[in-house]
């Protein structure tokens, strides 16, 4: 199993947002390219999703989906010859709406779009 690291500083959100592939869903946008090591980072901004209590649930909600989608899940591997990655998962306005079970299939739709094996 992979050890995942958060990404915590702006200019690391910054790096992943100009050079990485961008995979847009109802509920998220996941932004991912290829690096040294398994780092990912969630957002959730006052415009597009809402207050503070709503953003806070928004990031619980995207935690929730990695966990049970890559963070927790042994099988989850990277596309062949990648050593790492780097993603952020930005929430958009019907993440609060949407059910659980379809964000887990769009979320594996998306990384199995860029390779990986869930």
């Amino acid at each position: 199993m992979l050890k995942w690291q958060h990404l915590k500083t702006r200019k690391d959100f910054l790096e992943v947002s100009e050079q990485g592939q961008v995979f847009k869903t109802p509920a998220f946008v996941l932004l991912y390219t290829d690096s040294d090591s398994c780092r990912i980072g969630y957002t959730a901004s006052r415009r597009s999703v809402g207050g503070a209590v709503q953003r806070n649930r928004a990031k619980r909600r995207l935690r929730a989906l990695t966990d049970s989608i890559i963070r927790l899940n042994p099988q989850f591997t990277l596309p062949d010859g990648s050593i790492g990655v780097d993603m952020v998962l930005i929430a958009r306005h019907s993440i609060l709406q949407r059910s659980f079970e379809s964000m887990q299939d769009e979320l594996a739709k998306s990384l199995k779009a860029r390779g990986c094996k869930i």
